[in-house]
């Protein structure tokens, strides 16, 4: 089995972090109310953990508000 990239560049960074980050927004975006580390992880396919260090720093931004255990999008 063999897999490629197609168009794949290697001299184009991608933005992985980004793309993470955007993840995480959007399943916040669908719900207002809030979320735990463990539900967005699910959604996202990421180790709770994972979504916790990204929340960390989405939240250092300013793009994020934790409350007790759930997280809620920020309006920008």
């Amino acid at each position: 089995m063999t897999f490629s990239v197609p168009d794949y560049n290697p001299c184009v960074p991608i933005d992985f972090w980004g793309e993470l980050d955007g993840d995480v927004l959007r399943v916040l975006a669908d719900r207002p109310e809030g979320l735990s580390c463990g539900e967005i992880g699910h959604k996202i396919g990421v180790s709770e953990d994972g979504v916790r260090s990204i929340l960390t720093m989405l939240a250092q931004e300013g793009k994020v508000r934790m409350h007790g255990g759930t997280v809620n999008g920020t309006q920008s």
